[in-house]
């Protein structure tokens, strides 16, 4: 399962040619993409018509929701405590 960020998804919807966004749009077929609901929330707040809002609901419905108790949110921050940043090319 590949957990993509809220900043994936705005670059995505909004056409933007990033790394980011080719990653995800190269690793779509190969793996299952997720969100959570929290990731959800905010791609939704940014959106600025009804109309946007129906279309990027729409879209993020489809894609499954990983869901995170808070020990996986506990075991996720002493994991990112411990990596170095991987920056992919813009």
């Amino acid at each position: 399962m590949l957990l993509i960020d809220s900043s994936v998804w705005i670059d995505w919807l909004r056409g933007s040619d990033t790394g980011a966004v080719r990653f995800l749009l190269a690793r779509e077929s190969q793996e299952e993409i997720a969100l959570t609901q929290m990731i959800c929330l905010e791609v939704l707040q940014g959106v600025s018509s009804q109309r946007q809002f129906s279309a990027t609901r729409t879209v993020l419905g489809a894609v499954g929701f990983g869901a995170a108790e808070l020990a996986d949110w506990q075991r996720r921050g002493i994991i990112q405590d411990r990596l170095t940043p991987v920056y992919l090319p813009a």
